[in-house]
């Protein structure tokens, strides 16, 4: 999901990733269980202490922003701090489903996030564990203890994970966790909570497509796209790179007409910006692109003309394959 660039903070290492293999820090001790899945529509509310901390509030007061993922040079700013302060985004927890592997036991929260409730008809939504909270929890108080003094996080618990009641109660406190964690600009921006949301699927995608795995790729980058277009904004580079990426895949599979409406999405975002890194490859699959699909390229040869024109070389620069494979 964007004004000046600040000082470059060092990045704390830190692993959100999805490991279905470790054991699950909550699992259930006990056989208070309730087995079925829950299914919440709408937000969920309740009364109660949700946390066994005493904290209830979890209001703190924002600092001034900064940008942790600046736009590239020369794109157009339409995503970060400018986006951030003019369009809502909530978190729901709309269903939540326990899951055994082996002697393993845990319960999956699909959040879903929306941007500007009551418009939004397409939500993007992941799927989180209790563990991944966690850990992104640890790593953001890591960075910003000052920020999340007053934030509340469910704690562990040793039994009763499984209970309706207690699956509803967690599922309220991670909407109230991320909508809270999102109102704070610099941590709305910052790559650990955005990663949280997306960055699995953009590895995996940039995987499938460095394995020649196209048509698996697809559905992966797709969905980060969706998730990068609701926090970062629709012109944002790292969503252009992920449109990128979904062209590469849709030419390779010879499916040429979505390829060509992925490209014209991403052109339009860099229209004025002669200069960006991923113009000239980027016109140059598109006008191939069009010519195999007998539609007009006239206008993105004149922009390909007038970019020449200012002594870029479109000769002899990479591929728009070539830089996806080299992305993550």
């Amino acid at each position: 999901m964007a004004t000046g660039t600040p000082e470059p903070k060092k990045r704390l290492k830190c692993d959100i990733s999805l490991d279905m293999e470790e054991v699950e820090e909550d699992t259930e001790l006990t056989s208070d269980t309730d087995d079925n899945d829950l299914s919440i529509s709408g937000t969920l509310s309740f009364d109660g202490d949700m946390t066994d901390s005493g904290e209830e509030d979890m209001g703190t007061e924002a600092e001034e922003p900064h940008q942790e993922h600046p736009p590239g040079r020369n794109t157009r700013v339409g995503s970060g701090g400018g986006r951030h302060a003019q369009e809502r985004i909530v978190f729901e927890v709309m269903n939540a489903r326990t899951v055994k592997e082996g002697h393993s036991k845990y319960v999956v929260y699909q959040v879903h996030v929306v941007k500007s409730p009551g418009l939004d008809t397409s939500p993007a939504f992941i799927e989180k564990r209790y563990s991944q909270f966690d850990k992104l929890n640890q790593c953001l108080r890591k960075r910003f203890p000052h920020l999340l003094e007053s934030v509340a996080f469910p704690k562990k618990t040793l039994t009763g994970n499984f209970k309706s009641q207690t699956i509803a109660e967690r599922s309220r406190a991670f909407e109230q966790y991320l909508q809270h964690l999102h109102s704070i600009p610099q941590i709305a921006t910052c790559h650990e909570f955005l990663d949280f949301f997306y960055l699995e699927d953009i590895r995996k995608g940039y995987a499938m497509i460095r394995a020649g795995l196209y048509k698996e790729a697809i559905p992966s980058l797709r969905n980060a796209l969706h998730l990068q277009e609701k926090l970062l904004g629709e012109t944002h580079d790292l969503v252009l790179q992920t449109h990128c990426a979904i062209v590469v895949a849709y030419e390779a599979l010879d499916e040429l007409w979505h390829a060509q409406t992925y490209s014209e999405t991403a052109l339009n975002c860099l229209k004025g910006y002669l200069h960006h890194g991923f113009l000239v490859p980027l016109l140059q699959t598109h006008i191939r692109l069009c010519w195999r699909l007998g539609k007009d390229k006239k206008d993105w040869e004149a922009i390909l003309h007038e970019v020449a024109a200012k002594g870029i070389d479109v000769n002899s620069g990479p591929t728009l394959k070539d830089i996806v494979m080299n992305k993550h």
